[in-house]
């Protein structure tokens, strides 16, 4: 007596999961994401809380070893509230 039964909607194996991207089209979408994490309203866009961050993107260092220091660390620049 089989007690699996089988998979409802299985992977098909035709299906591409996989799909090659060129390498330029990465690097462009990659450098587009940053660039627009730089436009304060498209960041407010998106749904975060931005109103107390001195400058956009805001970047910090692998100081925090911790979560309970990187907490820390958020609440000193303002950032906390969108975490």
């Amino acid at each position: 007596m089989c007690r699996g039964g089988r998979m409802f909607a299985p992977t098909k194996i035709w299906r591409r999961w996989h799909r090659k991207i060129k390498v330029n089209q990465k690097r462009y979408a990659v450098v587009s994401a940053i660039a627009s994490s730089a436009v304060p309203s498209l960041v407010m866009a998106r749904g975060h809380k931005i109103e107390s961050v001195p400058e956009l993107p805001l970047v910090i260092g692998d100081s925090a070893e911790k979560t309970s220091a990187a907490i820390d660390i958020l609440k000193q620049v303002g950032a906390y509230p969108d975490a």
